[in-house]
């Protein structure tokens, strides 16, 4: 396995077990829902299909910029350790 795709991997498990990590998180989460459904009420069927299509190119992006700095924080931090060791 390519050291990116062990790294995508990690990835993949800890998002998985991805819970909401305070109450901050969950208060905001909250709200999101709120507010998007206060938008669906105001769209016709076309609107909202686009609307759709809008947040899962929002959602893909969010998802690889995740993964890209959980992947560099990994990496920063392996680097640290190792740094650290050596001295």
């Amino acid at each position: 396995m390519k050291r990116n795709e062990l790294l995508h991997s990690i990835w993949d498990h800890v998002n998985e077990e991805k819970i909401y990590a305070s109450q901050e998180e969950r208060k905001a989460t909250d709200k999101l829902i709120k507010k998007e459904s206060d938008i669906m009420q105001l769209l016709n069927e076309d609107q909202i299909k686009a609307f759709q299509d809008y947040q899962d190119a929002c959602n893909e992006l969010a998802l690889i910029s995740q993964r890209e700095d959980f992947i560099n924080g990994l990496k920063f931090g392996t680097k640290y350790i190792i740094d650290i060791m050596n001295k």
